[in-house]
């Protein structure tokens, strides 16, 4: 009885409002940012949460396009803006470029990882995450939810930097990887390595869809998770936006692991606010004692 009662108050009540869900919504409506040196002659824009009471937070490496020759971490803020108040810590970085006439075009998938613009691309990004590693307590980051991200030329960079890495190199190791219209060797890819999502146009003329493929195909063959989606009329870099981030926003979110059995809303604390999420996500219709009993059950064993 004392649990119907409970349960009737909890529906009834008006003052448990619906809350949004961090890592899904943009529950954080003010960010703080700072530019700040990662590596000798590089910098790296910041951004966090403000009044975020979370001790640690996943993070998220951001890098540009521009094909090793142009570009600046500016053009990828607003990505690292949207996912910082969606509870994240961003970075978008800067990367050593090169003149135009050393790398007229991208080369084909075989000599990416042997391009001495593209590694050096590599290297800085690598350092970036190393970076945020060493920083972690500073800036209340888990060290072991690093993702990276990019475009075009950030996403090949972003690809060799989750699976072009030295097996010793632990400190470059991160969570996840986000390519926009990007690709990379298939002969780089390992069985264990993270997860992936993978955003390619069928116009594309630049990164040909069969590249991507092939690269999905081994992605495919060695059994890493993964998210691939193509868009038949998108060339280059034209991926609807509203797409990447509603799509990027899950595959993150999923990959970002609370270890709470019951944190719904992912804010990492077990209380009467994620009831009030599950209620208002999953429960139009009147729930039942033995749904109650579930999250009374995760509740109690926290």
């Amino acid at each position: 009885m004392i649990f119907l009662l409970l349960i009737i108050f909890l529906i009834s009540s008006n003052t448990v409002n619906a809350i949004n869900t961090r890592y899904i919504d943009p529950i954080f409506s003010q960010i703080t940012t700072n530019n700040i040196t990662y590596s000798p002659n590089l910098q790296l824009d910041l951004y966090q949460p403000q009044n975020d009471t979370l001790t640690t937070r996943p993070a998220i490496i951001w890098i540009h396009g521009g094909g090793f020759f142009s570009g600046d971490k500016e053009d990828m803020s607003s990505m690292a803006q949207e996912f910082a108040k969606k509870g994240y810590v961003t970075a978008s970085i800067n990367y050593r470029l090169v003149n135009p006439n050393q790398i007229s075009s991208i080369p084909v998938p075989s000599q990416i990882s042997s391009t001495p613009a593209i590694i050096n691309a590599q290297t800085d990004a690598q350092a970036a995450v190393r970076w945020l590693r060493a920083n972690a307590t500073n800036f209340k980051i888990n060290p072991d939810k690093i993702f990276v991200a990019g475009s075009s030329a950030g996403a090949i960079t972003a690809l060799l930097v989750a699976y072009n890495r030295s097996p010793s190199d632990e400190l470059a190791k991160v969570a996840g990887v986000v390519s926009m219209s990007g690709t990379a060797d298939p002969v780089m890819v390992d069985a264990g390595e993270p997860p992936v999502i993978m955003f390619n146009g069928n116009q594309d003329t630049l990164i040909l869809p069969i590249y991507a493929q092939t690269f999905q195909t081994k992605i495919e063959s060695v059994g890493i998770p993964h998210q691939f989606y193509w868009y038949p009329d998108a060339g280059h870099g034209n991926i609807p936006s509203d797409e990447l981030i509603n799509k990027t926003t899950q595959f993150l979110a999923n990959l970002v692991d609370n270890n709470k059995t019951g944190d719904y809303n992912h804010d990492g604390l077990v209380n009467l606010t994620d009831f009030d999420f599950w209620k208002t996500k999953y429960l139009q219709n009147l729930m039942s004692l033995t749904d109650f009993d579930i999250w009374k059950t995760a509740y109690l064993l926290q």
